[in-house]
């Protein structure tokens, strides 16, 4: 059975929508960029729809197996669960306790230090759970 998922808006502008490439071409045997043995018995196949609802993918009909998606809250109940999370950049904060950083840990890294990026869940991806039963 082919794998065929569904890459959200964020997935495909964050350029986490291939995973990794590992079943994407272009394969080049010349540089040992070769495809995986799996991928001839059960093809990848990518989709960038936009205007598909999550009850769209999700649904039982559908052909897609797997989704790279920004949220879950949309997605019906029972339909798709979340094999893996990404982390992402969500923003900065600013610490205000220069002067201890810095005698802490000296100018340069104390400095560096003022500033903390924040992360969070940023992307999904998604399986339907009847998908490892076929």
């Amino acid at each position: 059975m082919p794998v065929h998922v569904h890459i959200g808006n964020l997935a495909a502008q964050s350029g986490a929508s291939l995973f990794l490439h590992t079943h994407s071409p272009p394969y080049r045997p010349d540089l040992g960029i070769v495809s995986p043995p799996i991928s001839v018995a059960h093809p990848w196949i990518y989709n960038k729809t936009d205007d598909l609802t999550p009850a769209d993918i999700a649904a039982y009909d559908s052909s897609f197996t797997h989704a790279i998606a920004e949220d879950t809250d949309l997605l019906p109940v029972g339909s798709l669960h979340a094999v893996e999370v990404i982390d992402g950049f969500r923003g900065w904060k600013i610490r205000n306790d220069v002067l201890r950083l810095i005698r802490e840990n000296g100018l340069l890294i104390g400095l560096w230090k003022v500033f903390e990026m924040k992360k969070d869940i940023e992307l999904f991806i998604l399986e339907k759970y009847y998908y490892n039963s076929l």
